[in-house]
């Protein structure tokens, strides 16, 4: 039906939304402890295009990352990984070797930990999984790359290590990318790993602390305000935006009034 809608004829306007949440994943380095902490999200580190927190430099030539996964934080999917990798591009499909440890159940997700690669760019990921008794964190974990020749390792301690899986060829054109890699592997949630005792051989850089960091295969748009508009016959527009200037990357329901 006709109605007036001039300034006065509405005496209160109240207006619920729900904005998209800013991009997921996070890192964060305590150098008191040496520890990172990476809120891992994405839907998988595997198949056709990854999905993960990557955290990372740049490797030239061969080389080799260590690190002790101390813990993988709760969440629903046990296929939920934490772990160290070489990939070549920061491209969802890249070629990548990483040894990573899962948030087993008693035998479940490869009883804990895996060798999982890409050999060729966009093409189906490949993996050994871990074989019984389980692993749980804290472990320690390594990558390393000889050549165009990649292995996994694993060690509970740091000093005795054993190459797990099948050592993989797989080219790379350098510089590379070495780093922490951590996905959730379930869309819209985060999941927070922890890990210490970093280190990495050859030509590593830059020095210090790892503090780059993003979430592989994620695109956000850039925050506009919300608004609320209306429009009569004549191509007349009244309208209003929200105060809060970042409400449409808020995950929880607001409410405003005019």
């Amino acid at each position: 039906m006709p109605a007036d809608l001039t300034a006065g004829s509405v005496k209160d306007l109240a207006l619920r939304f729900q904005g998209q949440a800013a991009a997921q994943g996070s890192s964060a380095y305590d150098a008191a402890t040496g520890t990172y902490t990476v809120v891992g999200a994405g839907t998988d580190i595997w198949g056709n295009a990854d999905q993960f927190t990557y955290v990372y430099k740049s490797l030239q030539g061969d080389g080799a990352m260590v690190a002790r996964v101390t813990n993988i934080g709760p969440g629903t999917n046990t296929w939920a990984k934490a772990g160290v990798m070489i990939r070549e591009n920061l491209t969802a499909g890249s070629t990548h070797a990483s040894m990573d440890l899962s948030a087993n159940t008693d035998g479940a997700a490869g009883n804990g930990y895996s060798f999982q690669r890409r050999l060729v760019a966009d093409l189906a990921s490949t993996g050994d999984n871990g074989v019984a008794p389980a692993l749980k964190p804290p472990y320690w974990v390594k990558i390393e790359r000889k050549g165009d020749v990649f292995s996994g390792s694993i060690s509970p301690d740091g000093q005795t290590w054993t190459v797990f899986g099948t050592p993989q060829t797989i080219v790379m054109k350098d510089p590379v990318f070495i780093g922490l890699c951590a996905t959730s592997h379930q869309v819209n949630q985060e999941r927070t790993m922890t890990f210490d005792s970093v280190s990495t051989t050859g030509n590593v850089v830059p020095d210090g602390a790892f503090t780059t960091w993003k979430v592989i295969n994620t695109t956000q748009n850039a925050i506009l305000p919300l608004y609320a508009a209306i429009e009569d016959k004549a191509g007349k527009i009244a309208m209003v935006t929200h105060p809060n200037p970042k409400a449409v990357s808020q995950s929880n329901i607001s409410t405003g009034t005019t």
